[in-house]
């Protein structure tokens, strides 16, 4: 998708990726069995993205309000336009590098929960 406005709806993959481009998303659910997520220049709000096998990825993205990020087996790399952000994390196995120019007392959360993989947010 490029240069697209969702504002509500589900988005299912079962096998494929998913790339979005100089997107706006609010509300949505994305659900990949098999893919992988790559999201580029980027506003996400209130949305959840859940993969079970594949990376996420995210070039010069805004995350608003609340998102969550669920991972069975692969990478997050994230990098942000805007630090007004909370990341809460939890990752049974792999690295994890969090800017520590985050605010933390920021309304906006990013939620990622990861099983198996790396995570970064830059």
């Amino acid at each position: 998708m490029t240069n697209t406005t969702l504002n509500s709806g589900t988005v299912n993959i079962t096998s494929g990726d998913a790339e979005i481009e100089n997107s706006n998303l609010a509300n949505i659910a994305f659900s990949i069995t098999t893919g992988d997520i790559d999201l580029e220049n980027r506003q996400a709000s209130d949305t959840t993205f859940e993969l079970s096998m594949g990376d996420f990825s995210a070039n010069a993205a805004t995350f608003k309000n609340d998102n969550t990020i669920t991972m069975t087996t692969g990478e997050v790399d994230i990098t942000l336009v805007s630090k007004d952000l909370k990341v809460v994390m939890t990752n049974l196995l792999g690295d994890a590098d969090i800017t520590s120019n985050l605010n933390q007392s920021s309304k906006n959360i990013l939620t990622i929960d990861g099983n198996v993989g790396d995570i970064t947010v830059q």
